[in-house]
């Protein structure tokens, strides 16, 4: 059974290119007037999300460990929230680095924009 009450996206466009890597805490800060927020989601859509996320392969913490945080998700359970940080390459869920996919993309800009 999923325990998922809601999910709150900040995000900037995945494509936006940037001198530095952004933080996933820092993505409002850096990002300022051009972050949105979106939680009215449908939950077939969270459903897939959560999907394409459990499909991610792992990859070794010595490449590019950390994302360049454009989106960042808060899945919010009964008891918790998971917090996801997404950039074009590197996805960091539940403490791993993991490498985006064209699928994880896709829905994202399918969702979100």
């Amino acid at each position: 059974m999923d325990t998922t009450e809601k999910v709150i996206f900040s995000y900037v466009d995945l494509s936006l290119m940037t001198p530095i890597r952004v933080e996933c805490e820092k993505l409002s800060e850096y990002f300022k007037t051009s972050v949105k927020t979106k939680d009215d989601v449908d939950v077939e859509e969270i459903d897939k999300l959560k999907l394409l996320l459990s499909k991610l392969e792992e990859i070794d913490e010595n490449y590019n460990p950390k994302p360049d945080t454009r989106i960042t998700i808060d899945i919010i359970e009964k008891d918790s929230v998971e917090p996801v940080c997404i950039g074009y390459l590197v996805v960091k869920y539940r403490g791993k680095s993991y490498k985006n996919t064209d699928q994880l993309r896709e829905h994202l800009e399918k969702m979100l924009f």
